[in-house]
């Protein structure tokens, strides 16, 4: 492929400053020595003059190896450049989505054509091959993801990039996100803006930021009955409506309160905007180290959502009087049936994920569009 327009400025410019700041110096030496050595050497005993000579083709021969390593460097600096993938961040591109919707097939489609005409290698995990009909198209497991994709991009809801998040942890990929459900907090990209706003990330423009995520353990009669992980909230409820239940609260082994409720949401920040924020509790910053607890309808007017530090350790006791069976509930998604008498300790889980973000990305924005806050007085901002 022949090289681009910037691509040749780089070489030549590179080829002229080894020109003139190697070679022609180490010729014009060579010819000095060549011209004057006679001159310079006269009455010089022959011994001495033997090792001059040795010693200026040490000089010379370091020069040129000098040169020649130089030079070899370049060559691959100069074939980087003539190849297609030089300049991206991300080369190989992997592609996940859950729901099974044509809209969620359309996305992936325009997101595959997209990366292809740009010459970057696709990979369609496997799931995601099978829910498209790609049989043929070049696919693999999540666990085979580390050292085969560079970014992972996710099509679908905040619900589809939970749930993949909680996968592609332990790979350490960064996650990006096409927006194919409602709010998308975590999916910044929207379908019709795939092209022009893909494309600058997968180059290197773009925003990282890192996401911690919490895991919780069920313990009965001292022995762990069942554990799990969440990136927005792990939520105990009475898995059944209309009934109230008791636990206790701790923090630090440090006893906070009992509590008559519907229930109680532990969330990160970034599940703060999710069920959280629909009880009462607060925003915090997507990358704050803190940790909210919020009660569903406590049985008290003076319950309040609190907010704890990232490195707290919380531990719920569910009450021996319960005549239900409460559950322990992860991003909404996976369920744990507790007894009376169970604790459920909840910490920061030890892996975190990597979102990518287009540049412009701004949280104040986002929630001024997903939660229709108000916009500057007399101003109306693309997309608000």
């Amino acid at each position: 492929m022949a090289c681009s327009g910037i691509s040749s400025r780089i070489i030549v410019d590179h080829l002229a400053v080894t020109k003139q700041v190697i070679l022609r110096p180490m010729i014009k030496f060579m010819g000095l020595l060549r011209g004057d050595f006679a001159s310079i050497t006269k009455g010089v005993p022959k011994g001495c003059l033997r090792l001059m000579k040795k010693m200026t083709r040490v000089v010379m021969m370091r020069g040129i190896t000098a040169i020649l390593r130089f030079v070899r460097s370049w060559r691959t600096v100069v074939l980087s450049i003539g190849s297609d993938n030089f300049m991206f961040k991300f080369n190989r591109i992997g592609l996940l989505a859950s729901l099974d919707i044509f809209a969620v097939k359309d996305s992936l489609c325009k997101l595959e054509g997209v990366l292809l005409d740009a010459g970057l290698e696709v990979v369609f995990e496997s799931r995601t091959a099978q829910m498209m009909g790609r049989t043929a198209a070049v696919q693999r497991t999540i666990d085979d993801f580390p050292g085969n994709i560079d970014l992972a991009i996710v099509v679908g809801g905040d619900g589809s990039m939970l749930s993949m998040a909680r996968k592609v942890a332990a790979t350490g990929i960064p996650l990006l996100g096409i927006n194919r459900g409602r709010l998308g907090f975590l999916t910044d990209i929207s379908p019709e803006d795939i092209e022009h706003r893909v494309m600058p990330v997968v180059r290197g423009e773009y925003q990282r930021t890192q996401r911690f995520m919490l895991e919780t353990t069920i313990i009965r009669n001292g022995s762990i009955i069942a554990t799990g992980t969440a990136l927005n909230d792990i939520v105990l409820h009475p898995g059944m409506p209309l009934r109230m239940l008791e636990f206790e609260l701790y923090v630090d082994n440090e006893f906070v309160y009992s509590q008559r409720s519907d229930g109680l949401i532990v969330a990160t920040p970034t599940g703060s905007t999710a069920y959280a924020l629909s009880a009462g509790g607060p925003l915090l910053f997507p990358e704050l180290d803190a940790i909210v607890v919020v009660p569903l309808n406590p049985h008290t007017l003076s319950s309040r959502a609190i907010a704890l530090q990232g490195s707290a350790r919380i531990e719920l006791r569910v009450g021996t009087r319960n005549e239900l069976m409460p559950q322990i509930t992860c991003d909404g998604h996976n369920d744990y049936t507790t007894q009376p008498g169970d604790i459920i300790r909840i910490a920061k889980h030890a892996k975190e994920i990597t979102l990518i973000h287009p540049r412009d990305n701004n949280f104040y924005s986002v929630c001024r569009s997903k939660l229709g806050w108000g916009s500057r007085l007399g101003v109306v901002a693309d997309g608000e």
